[in-house]
């Protein structure tokens, strides 16, 4: 009898753990990257498009207050049109995720988005008081790719959408189709007439002052195939052609990502009590059968 009972139970465990759905294993968790010093260490790494590294800025002031606790994180940027004291226009910035240890196949990604001065959102037409004539500005778009981007292309994006900063009545796509500007941002800090970057960490060559801070959250991009290490691309898609380093600018920080490693069925682990039940249902069944086809 005890011998029938711990077979029973033997082969209950044993279906139950071949019922167990296939799982999601982390392979880099959450990782909070600051641009300070708190990064060492870290599996992700910021270059530019000729894969040089890219230094941090440390902001003070006022604008420090939108980061972390204290103000001491930093931010990547200003990038944007060209200029002076401007990486030149459309810069690719490339954070590269690499895992120490197994291939991943899925990352989840958010990051602070600082649309910085005019930005065209969805593209106006204006009228120039002085000479009567009708300028065309064409959509400002911020990109971010899994793939190497190319031309004014959104191919391949996680992200490409347009915002509007500084300009009544002007809509954007982020927060929606026809959204007005600066729709789901954080912070906003309007134009004024002083400068407001020039003494908060850019340095003096940097003036812009107005901007919105945006968190956004891309959650979890699933890649399609397993891999060691991966590369996305983050850049600003403006209209025209190199302006003043006071337009169309941007930075980002608080990036915040994660990687997992192959799912095969998408479940979660049960709870060990589940197994044995489950299984051990599963083997009452298969005895109950035996018997009745004995009878």
């Amino acid at each position: 009898m005890f011998g029938n009972l711990r077979n029973l139970v033997t082969t209950g465990v044993v279906l139950g753990l071949l019922v167990i759905p296939a799982f999601s294993a982390t392979v880099i968790p959450s990782t909070t990257y600051n641009f300070d010093a708190s990064d060492t260490g870290t599996t992700a790494t910021f270059t530019n498009g000729a894969d040089a590294v890219l230094s941090n800025t440390t902001l003070t002031g006022t604008a420090a207050s939108h980061l972390g606790a204290g103000g001491t994180d930093g931010v990547l940027g200003p990038f944007g049109n060209s200029a002076v004291g401007l990486v030149q226009n459309n810069q690719v910035v490339k954070m590269t995720i690499t895992s120490p240890g197994p291939s991943f196949n899925a990352i989840t990604l958010s990051f602070d988005l600082w649309v910085m001065s005019s930005w065209d959102g969805n593209g106006w037409v204006y009228t120039n008081p002085v000479s009567g004539n009708q300028e065309t500005y064409t959509p400002d778009q911020f990109q971010v790719a899994l793939t190497s981007p190319s031309g004014s292309s959104c191919t391949g994006s996680a992200l490409c959408t347009t915002f509007a900063q500084d300009y009544p009545g002007v809509t954007q796509e982020y927060g929606g189709s026809g959204s007005p500007g600066t729709t789901g941002a954080m912070v906003t800090r309007p134009f004024s007439g002083s400068a407001y970057f020039s003494n908060a960490g850019f340095g003096s060559q940097y003036t812009s002052n107005g901007y919105a801070l945006y968190r956004i959250d891309l959650g979890t991009l699933n890649l399609g195939s397993s891999v060691n290490s991966l590369t996305v691309y983050f850049r600003g898609l403006f209209s025209g052609t190199l302006q003043l380093g006071t337009d169309e600018s941007w930075a980002i920080s608080r990036v915040v990502y994660s990687a997992s490693a192959p799912d095969v069925g998408g479940g979660e682990v049960p709870e060990p009590s589940t197994v044995v039940l489950g299984g051990l249902g599963l083997a009452l069944l298969a005895l109950a059968k035996m018997r009745n086809r004995k009878a």
